[in-house]
């Protein structure tokens, strides 16, 4: 009888002890474990905004009416505010064929009499060889919309994954996250650009948001841009 009770006695003590163990343990460990969480989340909305703003460019975005439906190719000069190569959509925002040299811009009328005409560097889009033009004068259209907004540009996507697999530390000290951390992200556009990295964290934070951005052909469309920093 008495060993039972001692050995009872024991494992009351023992238990005890380990309990006392586990409440010192997070009483001590806790308080770390929870300012490095913060941490990670205060800087996750920077580093969002700071990889959106390296994503985005300049684009120059011009609309046009023609007096009258231009079957053949026609010509207009000195267009304002045009920053690059040149992508000209109608209506239905289809491209049209079309070429820019400055400061003249030939393009296929088909049946439209409006026009979208969007101009950045990030374009790529080819210059389509065209001749005997007609010259329309002021008189024969009329210009509405004039504005240069800042875009994501699929094609500063594409640079920025490519200085990520590169040149991966100059990328993180350029978008100021701290040297204990990492980060990748992922866009999910009309080609998905992974810039991920083998992840070795129990905490990780992501922002998920959707987009809008221009493609190299100059679409505009939505996408989803995942960022994770752990």
């Amino acid at each position: 009888m008495k060993n039972k009770k001692g050995s009872s006695f024991g494992m009351v003590i023992s238990m005890t002890l380990f309990l006392s163990f586990l409440v010192v343990f997070y009483a001590y460990f806790s308080p770390q474990i929870k300012i490095r969480n913060n941490d990670g989340q205060d800087y996750l909305n920077p580093l969002f905004n700071n990889l959106k703003n390296s994503m985005e460019a300049n684009l120059s975005v011009i609309s046009i009416k023609l007096n009258e439906i231009q079957t053949h190719c026609f010509e207009i000069n000195n267009l304002p505010n045009l920053i690059g190569n040149v992508s000209v959509r109608n209506s239905l925002n289809n491209i049209i064929r079309s070429s820019y040299f400055y400061p003249k811009l030939k393009m296929k009328g088909g049946r439209n009499k409006f026009f979208k005409i969007y101009s950045s560097k990030y374009l790529n889009v080819e210059n389509t060889p065209l001749t005997t033009c007609r010259i329309l004068g002021p008189s024969q259209y009329s210009i509405g919309l004039v504005k240069t907004e800042k875009i994501i540009s699929e094609k500063k996507i594409l640079s920025l994954n490519k200085s990520f697999h590169n040149n991966y530390l100059e990328l993180k000290s350029n978008l100021s996250i701290p040297p204990n951390y990492n980060f990748d992200f992922i866009f999910k556009g009309s080609q998905i650009i992974n810039a991920s990295r083998k992840k070795e964290a129990s905490n990780i934070y992501a922002i998920n948001e959707k987009v809008i951005y221009i493609n190299e052909s100059g679409a505009i469309l939505s996408g989803d841009l995942k960022v994770e920093l752990w």
